[in-house]
């Protein structure tokens, strides 16, 4: 990892409702730090409503119970991210919000076992078994069917929740030797196809949830499965934030975004679930 160095801020803060019309507790996994950063920088463009972030990277997301109504970290290392980009606090009572944001975990790469025997076209020798879009979508229905995370959310709130993927990779995933890409070399009617088939099955799976789907941003795209290039150079990584310097991940991360992605993705979905709540609020939900 590179770093730059980078001035510790403090974790104490209290939840006292501010002046702000709604809040919104956003919870991800790694590739929150996007989201987080371009929230500390640009905050002010986005009147009348705050973000408190829970994110923690990879496993330690998974970490959390349910206790007298709020979710808890079960393990110190987790709190600590809690605490860190939350800004002082180690657990979520959803009672002190108007919504909540979940962001990243889902990833186009759940597609990566199925098509290693598998093919949307024609198999050149045989190998491959052909499977449909159909079939695509229920992969995705099956994945998230069980999502701890909603279920512990659906468990303790009925508060509006909106759910936003882990971005696409960039192109570049397919130069490298991570065979986990190789389901990408298609071409893009194909490509569509995948894309359209995780959309479609984010979206049938989430309504068990009552939870709203929110793809990754159109203009951030490129042939309907990849993030445009310049969103990954410089992107930071969630772990580096708790030290005394930022941590950047490395130019052959495909994965991870920076700070210019993360505006995107506030500034499609903010405008939206801002827009819904305050029309459910008016109509006496």
């Amino acid at each position: 990892m590179k770093t730059i160095l980078f001035a510790k801020k403090s974790c104490c803060r209290s939840l006292a409702r501010s002046k702000t019309e709604m809040r919104l507790v956003v919870i991800g996994n790694s590739h929150l730090a996007a989201l987080k950063q371009a929230w500390d920088q640009y905050k002010n463009n986005f009147s009348d409503i705050e973000l408190i972030f829970f994110g923690a990277p990879g496993k330690s997301l998974s970490f959390v119970e349910i206790q007298n109504g709020c979710l808890i970290s079960k393990s110190d290392k987790t709190a600590e991210y809690f605490r860190f980009t939350s800004g002082g606090l180690d657990k979520i009572d959803c009672a002190e919000f108007d919504g909540v944001l979940f962001y990243g975990k889902l990833n186009i790469r759940l597609f990566a076992t199925t098509f290693k025997t598998h093919t949307l076209g024609h198999s050149v020798n045989g190998n491959r078994l052909h499977i449909s879009t159909g079939c695509l979508t229920q992969i995705v229905v099956d994945r998230l069917k069980e999502f701890k995370w909603l279920l512990m959310l659906r468990e303790v709130t009925d508060l509006p929740i909106y759910f936003v993927p882990a971005p696409y990779p960039s192109r570049s995933c397919l130069n490298g030797q991570d065979s986990e890409w190789e389901f990408l070399k298609m071409n893009s009617d194909m490509l569509k196809m995948v894309s359209d088939s995780f959309i479609n099955g984010s979206k049938l799976a989430l309504r068990k949830f009552n939870t709203t789907f929110l793809p990754q941003p159109q203009e951030t795209i490129e042939d309907f499965l990849f993030t445009q290039a310049h969103f990954t150079k410089d992107s930071v990584g969630l772990f580096g934030l708790l030290q005394d310097s930022i941590s950047l991940h490395e130019d052959t991360d495909v994965t991870h975004m920076n700070m210019k992605y993360g505006l995107s993705i506030l500034a499609s979905v903010l405008p939206r679930i801002e827009s819904e709540i305050h029309k459910n609020r008016t109509a006496g939900y």
